[in-house]
């Protein structure tokens, strides 16, 4: 298990992001045809089917597609069926054989025409509950674990690790393998924020022997950014080369925002292409600003916003919303004055709530879920039906569901409908939920050193 190698200053984010084309010297050429493409969920429950969906861009309607599994070296046909209009076909397997199992599709564009394939796919079948820690407890070099994240399709999960270190791990739930994604000259590392397909990871990390009298001094954890597949770091810098400090980092799911809080106060939101910075809060070392939850689109955040109550002296905090070209603005949430966000639907338009049960307090304190629009400012009520609350909940990044953590079971909350069913079949862990993918399909949980995941039977 290897640390990545850490990239020269100039090298900050050539390598992770794209920079602005230059202005082309000659008129650019026509763009290729569309490649044939399947997908797979990465991983599938054992007794659920897997499911394929692909497409033959310009094979019309009709033409036969031959779905092929490989096994050992050879391909052999495992179904057959037809592509509808626009090229367009599905697939539904049964696998019950517990591994990797890798598919391709092929058809002929015309009747006496070449033949077209789609680029491999893999998925795993695999047990709904998985100990993704399994074999790493009994170690002094794990310890606890922290700083969970989950790309957007649940395929990888990314944690700290706190045993005789700091470092930061990314397990691939498909290929069950661990990855160390420190970076070699690392003292510590927090975090692991990951974009929607588990290539870019954002990090902060510590490092004793940058000097004060050097370009990069830093009393502070800086900013850097992991290529997941080359297994290269860059920290980030400004244009005299100082590295950027930050804690708690964001990342949006197309890697191309990161949103970190200060250790002076505050947080700011940086277009790492571009390199563009946002203050969210009204100053940059405002303390009074708290637990920022940053939209898997980049464009919106939440957070609450500090401030002692001028009559009771009692500190109290308001729900705010920052949204690129709007700014910022508060949310009503009637009735509660202690607030922590904890999701944040991609587009900005839900923002999912913990707090305090009016009434309760010290060891019977009871804590609710809200769910709070922030188009219409109305608030919905998820668990306060629930004698014993909420314990954690994970709002899915189109906000159509929320998952909902009690002590009478998990549950599962339709947005749409305002229904709300059990988790069936739902394993005892479930009564508090850490995280979850942005498509709601995974949900994990952390106890000590053990980290659990879940692949629930939606409804």
């Amino acid at each position: 298990m290897s640390r990545p190698a850490t990239l020269s200053v100039p090298l900050v984010l050539t390598l992770l992001l794209a920079a602005a084309p230059a202005a082309p010297a000659a008129p650019a050429p026509r763009p290729s045809a569309a490649e044939p493409v399947l997908v797979v969920a990465p991983v599938v429950p054992v007794g659920a089917p897997v499911e394929l969906v692909g497409g033959f861009p310009g094979a019309g309607e009709g033409r036969r597609v031959v779905v092929q599994h490989r096994r050992g070296g050879d391909w052999s046909a495992v179904a057959r069926t037809r592509t509808s209009s626009g090229g367009v076909f599905e697939v539904s397997l049964e696998e019950s054989e517990q591994r990797v199992h890798r598919y391709r599709a092929v058809v002929r564009r015309s009747a006496d025409g070449p033949r077209a394939r789609t680029r491999p796919v893999v998925t795993r079948v695999a047990p709904r509950v998985e100990e993704i820690t399994a074999g790493l407890v009994d170690s002094d070099a794990y310890g606890h674990h922290a700083g969970l994240d989950v790309s957007a399709d649940g395929r990888f999960v990314s944690f700290d690790s706190r045993g005789d270190g700091t470092d930061v791990f990314v397990w691939d739930r498909t290929r069950q393998r661990l990855a160390l994604i420190s970076p070699r000259t690392s003292e510590q590392t927090w975090g692991g924020s990951l974009s929607a397909d588990g290539a870019v990871a954002a990090v902060s990390t510590y490092n004793s022997t940058i000097r004060p009298d050097q370009p990069g001094r830093t009393d502070y954890p800086f900013q850097g950014l992991v290529d997941l597949r080359a297994g290269l770091f860059a920290p980030r810098v400004t244009e005299d080369g100082r590295v950027v400090e930050g804690l708690d980092l964001q990342l949006s799911d197309d890697a191309t925002r990161l949103l970190a809080t200060s250790p002076r106060g505050g947080f700011a939101l940086t277009q790492l292409v571009r390199d563009r910075t946002w203050w969210i809060p009204d100053r940059a070392s405002d303390d009074r600003a708290e637990q920022p939850v940053l939209a898997a689109g980049g464009r919106h955040v939440a957070w609450v916003q500090g401030e002692q109550d001028p009559v009771t002296s009692q500190r109290r905090g308001r729900l705010m919303l920052w949204e690129q070209g709007s700014g910022r603005r508060e949310l009503e949430v009637p009735g509660r004055t202690t607030l922590t966000p904890i999701g944040l639907s991609s587009d900005g338009g839900l923002v999912l709530v913990m707090a305090p049960r009016p009434g309760s307090e010290g060891p019977a304190e009871v804590t609710d879920l809200l769910l709070v629009s922030t188009d219409t400012g109305l608030v919905r009520e998820l668990t306060a039906d629930l004698p014993r609350g909420a314990r954690g909940g994970v709002l899915a990044d189109d906000g159509t569901l929320v998952h909902v953590g009690t002590e009478e079971g998990a549950l599962v909350y339709d947005t749409a409908t305002g229904t709300r069913v059990p988790v069936s079949p739902a394993p005892p862990f479930l009564d508090e939920l850490d995280t979850g993918s942005g498509d709601g399909s995974v949900l994990v949980h952390v106890d000590g050193p053990t980290i659990t995941t879940y692949m629930p039977v939606l409804p």
